[in-house]
């Protein structure tokens, strides 16, 4: 070992502990470059010396909720339901890689390092992807939900960190990661494109792709209490079917609820395989779409129940839309809450609302 001593120490490399003894420019400290240490200025002067000096003394980051539990990596890994690019895109966030301002900044000083969406802040990780108020908006007009405002302590890793303890299918995990996705796609074709970051939902109704079947549900109060509207369409908006139905004693969330079984119940008796369910309840959707989600209790029941119908068919996409997108399902219902009345039709839709599907028609092709 004593004979080979200097020529292993020729491959060594420091470990920074405190940096005291270990100078910038003769010792290697950076395994990631070549000789793992700097390169010296050509104009001799080599200011600091010692990689202690680089370190900012005496700063302390803000304990989190998942400082305690550690990311469990091999978790995270072996989840399959998620695309590889975004699964790295979550791991370089995790791990503070991606080239945002204030990561920038550290290697090259006099950049501006303001927000890119709201030009207020600073744009670390945590400002970008869960406080600027854009942000914000993207997260909680997304099918989870978020309002990061009620709790300003979290982290990015908080955050994921809860998708990954929840389990089941990681669905929300999955939908969380994507989100983020798309906000950094965003942040980038404003910096890169010169592009508007735009939030705006779709305010029309679209056609399903390919072969699905996309059926949209409501629910809507009359007179006489609760009713539920669903019709289902095909990629050139031609209707497959629709139905309404009275509810007599409900509340708003529950009526939501059944127009959502009503509207499984109407795929299976018209044998659709591959649908999508549409609808503008937030919550009756995510409790669809997430085993783990926390359901009002008045819903349970049915959502378990529609998850049960839900085996039935080849696939099953769940999507959220604006509620005046949602017209032909609203109208259904509020038909069937002033009639008092309940009807099926499996082919032409009734008349009332034969202009709302053209109207959506004309719009979409």
């Amino acid at each position: 070992m004593l004979k080979v001593r200097e020529e292993m120490r020729e491959g060594c490399c420091w470990i920074i502990v405190n940096g005291g003894n270990i100078d910038i420019w003769d010792d290697p400290w950076i395994p990631s470059i070549p000789a793992m240490k700097p390169e010296k200025r050509d104009n001799g002067d080599h200011g600091t010396k010692k990689v202690k000096d680089l370190i900012i003394q005496g700063e302390r980051r803000t304990p989190s909720t998942s400082t305690n539990n550690e990311l469990p990596w091999k978790k995270y890994w072996s989840v399959r339901n998620i695309p590889p690019r975004i699964q790295m895109f979550g791991w370089r966030m995790l791990k503070n890689g991606l080239p945002v301002a204030s990561n920038i900044k550290k290697h090259i000083q006099g950049i501006n390092d303001d927000c890119r969406l709201c030009e207020r802040h600073t744009e670390c990780m945590e400002h970008l992807f869960l406080y600027c108020q854009l942000t914000q908006a993207v997260l909680f007009a997304s099918p989870l939900s978020l309002r990061i405002g009620e709790c300003p302590n979290l982290s990015v890793k908080d955050i994921i960190f809860m998708w990954l303890e929840e389990g089941g299918d990681y669905a929300k995990l999955g939908m969380g990661l994507c989100v983020l996705w798309a906000i950094w796609k965003g942040r980038n074709d404003v910096v890169f494109n010169k592009k508007k970051f735009n939030i705006r939902e779709k305010d029309y109704w679209e056609p399903p792709e390919g072969e699905k079947i996309k059926i949209n549900f409501d629910g809507a109060a009359g007179p006489k209490g609760f009713a539920c509207g669903v019709i289902a369409r095909e990629k050139r908006a031609k209707v497959q079917g629709c139905q309404n139905k009275i509810i007599d004693y409900c509340t708003a969330v529950e009526a939501e609820a059944y127009s959502a079984g009503l509207a499984v119940e109407l795929g299976i008796n018209k044998g659709f395989r591959d649908i999508i369910l549409e609808g503008d309840s937030l919550n009756v959707i995510n409790a669809l779409r997430y085993k783990h989600y926390n359901s009002s209790w008045r819903i349970q029941n049915t959502i378990s129940s529609i998850r049960d119908d839900l085996r039935k068919f080849n696939s099953v996409e769940f999507r959220i839309i604006r509620k005046n997108a949602n017209n032909v399902a609203h109208n259904l219902a509020s038909l069937a809450a002033s009639t008092h009345t309940s009807n099926v039709w499996l082919s032409s839709p009734p008349l009332s609302i034969v202009h709302l599907i053209e109207n959506e028609q004309y719009a979409t092709s």
